[in-house]
C-alpha cells in the first residue's frame, strides 16, 4: 500500500514538472525607434517546452529561430532557447511631445524570473514621475535611456500592465530656445532703457544749465539726419561768427554732449 502511494505521488510530481516551465532566463528587450518598438523575447528553459506568447495585432517583421505557430494574435512556439523578434507600433500613442506607451505583458506559463527591458531611441527622455509600474533600475549610457524591470516568480494568467510618458528632445530644446530668446530679448531692453534713459536724463539736466547760443547747437543736430552736420552747415544755420562756433562746440564737447570729428580742412560735429 505504502509502495503503491509513493509511486503515485512520483507519478504526481512528474506530470507537475512536465507541465510547469521551469526558465533560467526569461527576456523581453523593448527597442524603440522613433514611432515604432522592436521587440525581442529570449526564452531558455533547461528542457525543451511549448511556450505561447501575446503579440500585437499589428506586428510587422516577425522573426524565429524555431518553428511557430500563430492564431488569433497567440504564437505558440516549441524549443529548449527560444528567441523571436518583431516590430510594432500598438503600444505607443503619439502626443504632443512625444509618445505614451501602454503596454500589457501577459505570462501564459510560469516563470521563475523575467526582465522586461526598454530602450529609449536617441533623443527622447522620460517622464519619471509617470512610470509605471516603478522600475527595478533606470540606465544611460549618455546617449540612450534604458528602463530596466525585474519581475519574481511569475504565474501562469498573470499579467504586467506598463505605462510611461517618452518626450522628445527635439520639443523640449524647441520651447528652451523660445525661452532663451524671451529672456535675452528681455534683458537687452532693460539694458536699452536704462542706457537711454540714464542719456536722456543726463542730456536733460545738463541743458538746463546751457546758454541760447549753445541750445541752438544742439538743436540744430537733433534736426539734422542720424544727428550730424559739418561744421560750416552749422555756422550757416545758426549765423555765428567762426569763432563763436567754434567756441560753442569746445564747450559742448567738453561737456561730452558731442563729438568733433576732423575731415581735413573741417570737422563733422556729431551729437554723442
Amino acid at each position: 500500500m505504502n509502495k503503491r502511494f509513493v509511486i503515485l505521488v512520483a507519478v504526481v510530481i512528474a506530470l507537475s514538472l512536465v507541465n510547469t516551465v521551469q526558465a533560467s532566463i526569461y527576456n523581453i528587450d523593448i527597442n524603440q525607434v522613433g514611432g515604432n518598438l522592436l521587440v525581442k523575447y529570449t526564452i531558455s528553459s533547461d528542457n525543451e517546452n511549448t511556450i505561447k506568447i501575446n503579440i500585437p495585432s499589428d506586428v510587422t517583421s516577425f522573426s524565429s529561430k524555431q518553428s511557430y505557430s500563430i492564431e488569433n494574435d497567440i504564437v505558440t512556439i516549441t524549443g529548449k532557447d527560444i528567441e523571436l523578434s518583431y516590430a510594432t507600433t500598438d503600444a505607443l500613442q503619439k502626443s504632443d511631445d512625444g509618445y505614451y506607451l501602454v503596454d500589457n505583458i501577459k505570462f501564459n506559463s510560469d516563470f521563475d524570473s523575467a526582465t522586461v527591458k526598454l530602450v529609449l531611441d536617441t533623443g527622447y527622455f522620460l517622464d519619471n514621475e509617470h512610470i509605471y509600474p516603478k522600475p527595478s533600475k533606470i540606465e544611460t549610457d549618455g546617449r540612450q535611456i534604458t528602463v530596466i524591470w525585474e519581475l519574481k516568480d511569475i504565474k501562469k494568467g498573470s499579467d504586467v500592465p506598463i505605462f510611461l510618458t517618452i518626450f522628445s528632445s527635439s520639443a523640449s530644446s524647441s520651447l528652451l530656445i523660445w525661452i532663451l530668446i524671451l529672456v535675452v530679448l528681455i534683458v537687452v531692453g532693460y539694458f536699452l532703457y536704462k542706457f537711454y534713459l540714464k542719456k536722456g536724463k543726463k542730456t536733460g539736466d545738463i541743458e538746463r544749465y546751457l546758454m541760447e547760443s549753445e541750445k541752438s547747437i544742439l538743436n540744430e543736430l537733433k534736426k539734422a539726419d542720424r544727428g550730424e552736420l559739418w561744421q560750416k552747415q552749422l555756422q550757416l544755420k545758426t549765423n555765428f561768427s567762426k569763432a563763436k562756433l567754434s567756441r560753442i562746440v569746445r564747450n559742448l564737447e567738453s561737456r561730452n554732449l558731442i563729438e568733433k570729428i576732423p575731415f581735413g580742412n573741417t570737422n563733422k560735429v556729431r551729437l554723442k
